[in-house]
């Protein structure tokens, strides 16, 4: 008999924390396989979060454990520690497994050590809203959705909970990917099911939290440092995203335009000024609020990848 263990740590949102372990109950599971569900509390004192965390424990399937430290490595080790499986799953607790995930991940995980699932929001974002998206391979190793067999974590050790960037365990940066190459750099075969797939929940935000939100981004380059490996999930290396690649290049020119300008030179700075706006325009058909709004974004993002490229000394945009 095998056993898989769903490990889900949760921090205040106990109707969200629901939906995800009842998503993970009701997987089909292959023959002579037995199933458990850790549901590890980041914020043992939230009477709300225990509240909860007790009624879903009502099914014997599920059991209940408290992390020792703040930040969700802290939470997942609890729950490595209390697993009885010989397979451990990993779901957040603002996703919903779908039908077939974890039979999926099993099916692969047969000639691999390490699965990685496919992510997709619940529902197309705003650009005020959070989600998250994960096409495998993303080499990023999220672990939203990831299946890892036991032997594994014991020869590559457990989440390291002092991994935190930002020196503030609340706001949590990279120990997901830091663990995945660990575990890979240990021997881990690592398999990419995107059969295997996870919704994510969209969270409302107001503009100014989406923009503050969007400063983590100056951990990137931390994490470059970190983490070398992660280099090779970047567009040539240096690039977040295709995106971003547009951005840099209408900075550039934007930068362009102005020292041509300083040097007199009037025509030429009005002709690559043009040439970046109308790149950065390009790819869409905004309104004008939608101009200013992706604009702001794009800065912010932009300043924070400058600011954490100088100060990790890896570049990152």
């Amino acid at each position: 008999m095998t056993t898989v263990s769903v490990i889900i740590p949760t921090y205040h949102r106990p109707a969200r924390l629901a939906a995800a372990v009842e998503s993970a109950l009701g997987q089909e599971l292959p023959a002579d396989t037995a199933l458990e569900v850790i549901v590890c509390l980041s914020d043992p004192g939230d009477v709300e979060d225990r509240r909860v965390a007790a009624a879903l424990a009502k099914d014997s399937r599920v059991r209940v454990v408290a992390a020792t430290a703040p930040g969700p490595a802290a939470a997942r080790n609890a729950g490595i520690r209390a697993a009885a499986g010989e397979v451990l799953a990993f779901l957040d607790d603002d996703c919903q497994a779908q039908d077939g995930w974890l039979i999926s991940g099993l099916a692969n995980l047969v000639d691999a050590d390490l699965v990685q699932g496919r992510t997709t929001p619940e529902r197309p974002p705003g650009l005020h809203e959070r989600s998250l998206e994960v096409e495998p391979p993303s080499w990023l190793w999220e672990t939203c959705n990831l299946m890892v067999r036991r032997s594994m974590i014991d020869r590559a050790g457990n989440f390291d909970e002092s991994v935190h960037p930002t020196d503030d365990p609340r706001n949590h940066f990279g120990e997901d990917i830091e663990w995945g190459w660990r575990l890979v750099r240990s021997g881990a075969r690592a398999v990419f099911a995107p059969e295997a797939l996870v919704l994510h929940a969209v969270e409302a935000s107001t503009r100014s939290r989406a923009l503050r939100h969007q400063l983590r981004l100056r951990n990137v380059p931390w994490l470059v440092r970190t983490v070398p490996e992660a280099r090779r999930h970047y567009i040539g290396g240096y690039f977040i995203s295709r995106h971003h690649v547009l951005v840099a290049l209408s900075a550039g020119c934007l930068v362009s335009a102005g020292i041509a300008a300083v040097g007199g030179r009037r025509r030429t700075a009005l002709g690559i000024a043009a040439l970046g706006i109308g790149g950065y325009l390009s790819p869409w058909r905004p309104v004008l609020t939608d101009i200013a709004d992706r604009a702001t974004f794009d800065a912010v993002q932009l300043a924070a990848l400058v600011y954490g490229s100088l100060k990790w000394r890896r570049v990152i945009l």
